[in-house]
This record gives C-alpha cells, sequence and structure tokens, in this order.
C-alpha cells in the first residue's frame, strides 16, 4: 500500500506526517528512529539505535522498558557445575541432560 506524504516545516527542519494506517500497521512509536534510504528513492526503514545514538532520557527509557519487558525468571540452557560424586566439572540442560565438560 503506497501512502502520500506531506513535508512541513517544523522549527528549522523540515518534518512529514505519517498516517495512522501506517502507524499502527508497523508499530512505530515516538522517538523511534526510521532510517531514510535515499538509494532507493525515498524509502525509510525502521532503524537499529545504538546506546551511543540516544539521548541520556532515551537511553534510561529504553533500560526502563527492557526491565518491564523482561522474563520473571532468566531462561538458561545450562548450568555448569562440579559434580559432587566425582568433582567432575558437568553442564546440567534445562531438560534434564547431564555431561562432562571436557
Amino acid at each position: 500500500m503506497e501512502n502520500m506524504v506531506k513535508i512541513s516545516q517544523w522549527g528549522n527542519s523540515f518534518a512529514i506526517r505519517i498516517p495512522a494506517s501506517t502507524v499502527k500497521k508497523y508499530g512505530l512509536k515516538i522517538g523511534e528512529y526510521l532510517k531514510l534510504d535515499d538509494d532507493k528513492g525515498i524509502h525509510f526503514t525502521k532503524a537499529n539505535v545504538s546506546v551511543f545514538d540516544m539521548t541520556s532520557e532515551e537511553f534510561e527509557e529504553a533500560c526502563r522498558q527492557a526491565v518491564l519487558h523482561r522474563d520473571d525468571v532468566p531462561k538458561m540452557e545450562f548450568v555448569t557445575m562440579i559434580d559432587e560424586k566425582t568433582d567432575a566439572l558437568i553442564r546440567v540442560y534445562s531438560d534434564g541432560r547431564v555431561e562432562q565438560v571436557e
């Protein structure tokens, strides 16, 4: 589906308004970054933003969201431990398997 957007002025910058249907379809949120790919004409994609690109407020909010949406209990594939009977180093997997570490 193609949407037409109008370029407006916002302070000293240009701005575009994104139609609500597009916002909903792609799950866009205020403050998210979009990447402009002008090699493909004018084409936007969601950008992966590193912490180095964020302001301190954006980083703090990203941390809050990560904590809010994390699992209650971390999931591990295995735990490494010492076997009490043999003093060997072993891995105990979440599915119950046990293997000796060499």
